[in-house]
């Protein structure tokens, strides 16, 4: 069901953040997934790991090892900051992978941490982390000092848990505002509760803006972008409805039902026509939509259902819209018209947001499936450029789509492309993106190995076999 709001005619890109933060959770309103920063002391990247928690959490629906990760500016030097199932807000140094300090919460952190820098306080940058306790973290992005915290639901025995999304920090009004989509339930016979819906807080003190209840159902990461006549959150829901609302207000301007629940979340961008707003569900189908309205503009089908959000690139003198989906396969679509241009397979379901780094030489593209690899592709024609093996789950049996997994994230850090994600076998990885580190990964995987050492190793367990058969025959 279509409800329609105000038209509006032209898309603005919302200045929700300095470009050197990482204000939603894939860094802006595209869901690039990319960030550019420039340090006061450049130094080349090596690749690098880092382990959190040696404990093996037991698995639980919604559940991921590491949030996807974002990338930032603070003190002039660069920062991965990201969320653990560990109940952990980790601040690394984006150049080596010490760890700069940590934060406990009250549950696992699965949705990404969002940097922002206070436009009034130009030292003040702030970590924003959503826990699965029902509660909103502001840090000092510096120490991981506590600022404030503010709690959607108050404890009580019978509370069961919560699944919130990435925090999405805009101009509101006269404020600056934090968006969370939140999913909390109660579990009590009497007092059964289960609420779906987005808050936004004032960034500086926490304090409720509004609050709009979306159902009874988990909510994704929310998008601000601004379009002419105001900001605008679009957000989608697992009932199957992705939603415009006013920044100001919180009023729902206009919905559009899909037909089958939605997990991503959206990604808006401009167009010769007009703004646009794409979104992916489980029934296997990009849809575009007129960001003003509503309006369907054009639907891309997929073999399979859709868990991660689309990404909006120029790519080529064209906008291209990339998505993966369950059918294994990465698909790159028109923006404009909807029409495929390619696609790459890989041996998997494709359950991640893809991230684009835009170069001056080249585009390429990182994502990671069900296969345990984090692939490169290039963004002109899908080519792979090289895959790198992550691991395989830590835990025995994972039902598929139960889970947004970590997404890689790629930074630009003074003229050097590096790839941060996390691995659902445990370890949170960095890997350049230079050519030296490309070369390496991309060493083809071949069989050859396996059948010429095949025939000896039969040879010579026959021969061992024949020989005790003999000395057994003697005896």
């Amino acid at each position: 069901m279509l409800r329609r709001g105000p038209v509006l005619l032209l898309l603005v890109w919302s200045q929700t953040a300095r470009a050197s933060d990482w204000p939603m959770w894939r860094h802006d309103a595209r869901n690039t997934g990319f960030v550019r920063l420039r340090t006061r002391a450049p130094q080349r990247i090596k690749g690098w790991q880092f382990q959190a928690s040696s404990h093996v959490w037991g698995y639980q629906p919604g559940m991921s090892v590491w949030s996807s990760p974002a990338v930032a500016l603070v003190r002039g030097a660069p920062v991965v900051v990201v969320g653990s199932y560990d109940h952990n807000v980790y601040a690394l140094d984006a150049r080596t992978g010490a760890r700069l300090w940590r934060f406990t919460t009250g549950g696992g952190v699965y949705s990404t941490p969002v940097v922002w820098r206070d436009p009034k306080q130009n030292t003040r940058v702030l970590v924003i982390a959503a826990a699965s306790d029902r509660a909103i973290y502001a840090l000092e992005a510096e120490s991981g000092r506590r600022v404030w915290v503010h709690t959607l639901e108050a404890w009580r025995p019978t509370m069961g848990g919560a699944r919130l999304s990435a925090p999405a920090v805009g101009r509101v009004g006269d404020s600056w505002a934090v968006l969370v989509g939140h999913w909390v339930w109660d579990k009590s016979m009497s007092g059964h509760m289960q609420e779906g819906g987005i808050t936004a807080l004032d960034a500086l003190s926490g304090t409720r803006l509004w609050h709009t209840p979306l159902g009874d159902d988990q909510v994704s990461s929310p998008v601000i972008a601004r379009l002419k006549g105001g900001d605008r959150v679009f957000v989608a829901s697992e009932n199957g409805n992705l939603y415009c609302l006013d920044a100001r207000t919180g009023k729902v301007l206009w919905s559009q039902t899909e037909r089958n629940a939605i997990m991503a979340s959206p990604a808006v961008y401009d167009t010769p026509l007009g703004p646009r707003v794409v979104i992916g569900s489980k029934f296997g189908r990009l849809r575009c939509l007129d960001a003003a309205h509503g309006a369907p503009i054009w639907t891309h089908g997929t073999g399979h259902w859709i868990d991660g959000s689309a990404a909006v690139g120029d790519i080529g003198g064209r906008r291209v819209v990339l998505v993966g989906s369950y059918d294994t396969l990465l698909h790159a679509v028109d923006a404009v018209s909807g029409a495929a241009l390619w696609s790459y397979r890989t041996a998997g379901g494709v359950f991640s947001s893809p991230a684009i780094a835009s170069g001056e030489r080249r585009t390429r593209v990182l994502f990671s499936s069900w296969d345990h690899h984090l692939h490169c592709v290039s963004g002109a024609d899908g080519s792979l450029l090289w895959s790198a093996f992550l691991g395989r789950p830590i835990w025995d049996s994972v039902s598929l789509g139960d889970s947004i997994w970590s997404s890689p994230a790629v930074a630009e850090i003074d003229g050097q492309d590096v790839a941060y994600v996390g691995s659902y076998a445990g370890p949170f990885y960095a890997v350049p993106l230079d050519e030296a580190a490309e070369k390496a990964l991309a060493r083809p995987g071949s069989n050859i190995n396996f059948w010429l050492t095949m025939p000896i190793v039969m040879a010579i367990v026959a021969g061992m076999t024949l020989l005790v058969t003999r000395r057994r025959r003697r005896r």
